[in-house]
């Protein structure tokens, strides 16, 4: 929260994305301070979410997610596409609207971290991606956007280890820039993510 006040004090548009494991106790600290939270769902049911992220994880995650939302911030779900779990996709969507969350971003799965062992079994290609998520029934209200591994490209986080990371033009790879010592830090403009 004190980094997201400093941000906001700056002029800085801030949101999180989280697993949600501690939103649900985190919310009344953060509703002041950020714009909006990515709360990163596996699936819509705990039997689906909870082999990726743990047992409990689903749960938490859908609290910290209906907490938001009481407490007035915009809560847009994201979930990773893979070949084990697109079919849950629209139960997903379901979910979000269901929650009140205001929309689904659809991240195509980067090999980087543990996507790169992930890959070769779970990796969906762009124009299936692009079918899957055209296919799907959007509730009115909701919006669901699909982010291509191109859109990927350049991505640049703040973690929670306080430093700026940035995927690489292709994103297939991710790597710290530099620490974030104050706001002006958050300004990149070479595609190496150098000042």
């Amino acid at each position: 929260p004190r980094l997201a006040k400093t941000l906001t004090a700056a002029g800085c548009a801030v949101s999180v994305t989280t697993n949600g494991w501690h939103l649900k106790r985190r919310v009344p600290e953060l509703a002041a301070t950020i714009d909006a939270i990515r709360v990163s769902l596996d699936g819509p049911q705990a039997w689906v979410h909870d082999t990726w992220r743990g047992p409990g994880s689903f749960e938490r995650a859908v609290s910290g997610i209906r907490a938001a939302v009481d407490a007035g911030i915009p809560v847009q779900i994201q979930t990773v596409l893979m070949a084990s779990t697109y079919r849950y996709l629209q139960k997903t969507v379901e979910l979000a609207a269901i929650t009140g969350a205001l929309g689904v971003t659809v991240l195509q799965m980067l090999p980087i971290g543990d996507g790169a062992a992930l890959a070769p079994n779970e990796t969906v290609c762009d124009e299936e991606a692009r079918r899957i998520v055209d296919s799907l029934t959007v509730p009115d209200g909701l919006t669901v956007r699909l982010r291509t591994r191109e859109a990927a490209a350049g991505f640049t986080v703040i973690r929670a280890d306080g430093w700026i990371w940035r995927n690489t033009h292709r994103a297939e790879e991710i790597s710290a820039v530099r620490p974030l010592t104050r706001p002006a830090d958050v300004a990149l403009s070479g595609r190496d993510g150098s000042a």
